[in-house]
């Protein structure tokens, strides 16, 4: 009776720990270090909004995991034309009762992309509704990498216990 009960919760342990899962990822490039690791489900949408350096408004940019090919921008949204705003696209552009031009409908992949964190955009990155600041990450200046990590809890675990143990 005790040997099956205890293969019942080893079989529960491992599937747990073996179950496939799929994480957002943000990378300090310099050093490697994962500065935040949370987890989504596929198609789960996330946002980054920053301010844009030139005509000081928001921009705000949906995107999705999306396995095998990472990451999938989904739409963009800003509230002034001006300076790196698109003003041409072939996606469907609407203007919304929010006061935002959307670009809608892009689904392109992208894997994943880097940005420099800096105080004058403020990236944030909004994920089932919290707001997480990238500046409070890490140091002004510093370059970090958005990626979507897949595997399971245990490989996570191991891949940041790892990187824990070189610092």
């Amino acid at each position: 009776m005790n040997r099956i009960v205890f293969l019942i919760l080893l079989g529960l342990c491992l599937s747990y720990f073996f179950q496939p899962l799929s994480y957002l990822q943000v990378v300090e490039v310099s050093t490697g270090q994962a500065l935040l690791l949370v987890p989504l489900e596929p198609g789960q949408e996330f946002t980054l909004i920053y301010t844009h350096s030139v005509h000081k408004s928001p921009v705000v940019e949906i995107f999705t995991i999306q396995p095998p090919e990472g990451l999938l921008l989904k739409k963009i949204g800003f509230k002034d034309y001006g300076v790196g705003m698109p003003y041409s696209t072939p996606h469907k552009f609407i203007l919304g009762v929010d006061g935002f031009f959307w670009i809608e409908a892009i689904d392109d992949p992208l894997g994943s992309f880097t940005l420099r964190v800096q105080e004058i955009p403020q990236h944030r990155l909004v994920l089932s509704g919290r707001e997480i600041n990238l500046l409070g990450l890490t140091q002004a200046g510093s370059l970090v990498r958005i990626e979507a990590v897949l595997g399971s809890r245990f490989r996570l675990w191991v891949k940041e216990r790892v990187r824990w143990q070189r610092e």
